[in-house]
């Protein structure tokens, strides 16, 4: 078995608790955090099964716990959810600088009435090297993303929800899996 990136986990769950912190403030509660099988395996380097990757986690929250609080993972079949400890939201608001991408895009998705072009020009502000092409789904019109994973490394799918955009964003392997 390949020897887990629990350090590139860390830094996947600390930039969602990050995101929640611009969306909604920092609130020094406990969180949980969800994530199919395939991202964790993804994100992790590994190549687990269900009850290989409810281990794997178990030796995620003991590196992780110095910093984020004692944490454990529950699973229904492939899709897993990670009990983050109030701890883990000190700690990202302490140690995790808010990035200046993510806080333009989440102000500028907030404002009624943002076009899919408004949001477009907020990657492009932050690299020339974006990519955005039509969804081909039901639940999104739009993927946007930066080529290299700088500033952000996720896939943005943004939806026109009656002229008020909407996101979900993910690590690529995920969204190849839904669509």
């Amino acid at each position: 078995m390949m020897k887990p990136n629990y350090a590139e986990l860390e830094k996947n769950i600390c930039y969602v608790i990050k995101e929640q912190h611009i969306k909604l403030g920092f609130s020094e509660n406990s969180r949980w955090l969800y994530y199919p099988l395939s991202a964790l395996n993804h994100i992790l380097g590994t190549d687990c099964d269900a009850a290989g990757m409810e281990k794997t986690l178990g030796g995620f929250f003991d590196f992780a716990e110095d910093r984020l609080g004692p944490g454990r993972a529950t699973h229904k079949g492939e899709r897993f959810c990670l009990h983050m400890d109030p701890k883990a939201s000190v700690y990202v608001r302490d140690n995790v600088p808010d990035e200046p991408f993510l806080v333009e895009l989440i102000g500028t998705l907030e404002k009624h009435g943002t076009t899919m072009e408004q949001v477009v020009d907020v990657f492009r502000k932050y690299s020339d090297r974006v990519h955005v092409e039509e969804a081909d789904s039901d639940e999104f019109d739009m993927l946007v993303y930066f080529e290299d994973g700088e500033p952000d490394p996720f896939v943005y799918c943004l939806a026109d929800e009656m002229g008020h955009i909407t996101y979900h964003r993910m690590i690529m392997s995920e969204l190849q899996e839904r669509l």
